[in-house]
């Protein structure tokens, strides 16, 4: 619910001198205040954050420009579910963006990237056993390749920005490791083997007399059916998808202690390779030759040998892990690097490149 209050003398005098009292409002901006309560595990659409929360930040900023900015932001407060940005998509990477007062982060509350960028700044952080997460459990790996075609590659779990302006309450647990390669696609069926000739005809002369019918060649055995073919090579394994990277910033005398949060990047697995797809069927046998007149006919040939079976794909590349960058930053310096216009990876992000 927003809810609305009116400036008051001290909020003046505070906002002149560069802060805000966290139980003041500024004139017909929102102090929103949204909560959502839900199972463990549920997901939550990233459309459902209000639009306070997400409303972008001009660039350049005053320090006081930003401190309404997040004010105006109210509280996000999420409780047992999984906020999912965006599905996972190899190909793509959107940045999301939130700015509030307080990001409450309750009952194991998550956000779960897929591999997209993530970017927040809070005045206040509250984590009862919450983090970020870069894939559920559920979608951990890849997609399998169809038959013959490789797996699909992990999403890595590109970067995550935090920025705790004032205080951050818990342990916030951050879990960016890449997703697992998909598995090759099973090669596919060998050709059969082609089916062997038919025997030779048979050869007979009439007599005059009996026994009337001389045989001189009965007809022939039929040729053997030729080998089947090879099996088709599996699919190759996805690579697995690297580790992402945890900026986590804090305004203060000193970095954020390593026992107010966890952190964890590992590189995605790889896809195995898929089996060789079976050999084909060995022809059949050549029919054998006609019989006819006082001549047999003959024996049907033998049937050929099966195709090998095709080579597996190849298992995929492991890729790197990721790394978290923590440290201790004055505000005006954080309000002078927002770059809103230019999506943050661990290329172009200002603050991965200048304090690495």
């Amino acid at each position: 619910m927003n809810q609305f209050k009116v400036l008051s003398a001290t909020s003046l005098v505070l906002k002149g001198l560069g802060f805000l009292s966290s139980s003041i409002c500024i004139f017909i901006l929102p102090c929103s205040a949204q909560k959502i309560e839900v199972p463990k595990g549920t997901k939550v659409e990233f459309a459902v954050v209000g639009k306070e929360a997400k409303a972008p930040m001009p660039a350049p900023m005053s320090v006081a420009d930003f401190q309404v900015r997040l004010k105006q932001g109210g509280t996000f407060s999420l409780s047992g579910g999984d906020l999912v940005l965006a599905p996972a998509d190899f190909g793509k990477n959107t940045t999301f963006f939130i700015a509030v007062d307080t990001l409450e982060l309750k009952n194991g509350a998550r956000i779960v990237t897929n591999g997209n960028t993530l970017v927040v700044f809070a005045n206040n952080v509250v984590s009862e056993n919450g983090g970020i997460i870069s894939f559920r459990e559920d979608e951990r790996k890849a997609a399998d390749g169809g038959q013959g075609h490789a797996g699909k590659p992990g999403v890595p779990g590109r970067l995550v920005s935090f920025h705790v302006i004032q205080k951050l309450t818990g342990i916030l647990n951050a879990n960016l490791s890449g997703q697992d390669g998909g598995i090759g696609g099973p090669g596919s069926l060998g050709k059969p083997g082609s089916m062997g000739v038919k025997g030779d005809a048979p050869v007979w002369i009439a007599l005059p007399l009996p026994p009337f019918c001389e045989c001189k060649k009965g007809g022939g055995g039929g040729g053997p059916g030729s080998s089947g073919e090879p099996g088709g090579r599996g699919g190759d394994g996805g690579n697995g998808g690297s580790g992402g990277i945890l900026e986590f910033y804090n305004v203060g005398a000193a970095p954020i202690p390593a026992a107010s949060y966890t952190f964890r990047s590992d590189p995605g697995r790889p896809g195995n390779g898929g089996p060789g797809g079976p050999g084909g069927a060995g022809g059949e046998g050549g029919l054998g030759g006609d019989g006819g007149g006082c001549c047999g006919g003959g024996p049907r040939g033998a049937q050929g040998a099966p195709g090998q079976a095709g080579p597996p794909g190849a298992v995929g590349s492991l890729p790197n892990a990721g790394e978290v960058i923590v440290k201790n930053l004055e505000l005006e310096f954080i309000v002078q690097h927002i770059r809103p216009e230019s999506p943050l990876d661990p290329k172009t992000s200002v603050f991965f490149k200048e304090l690495k």
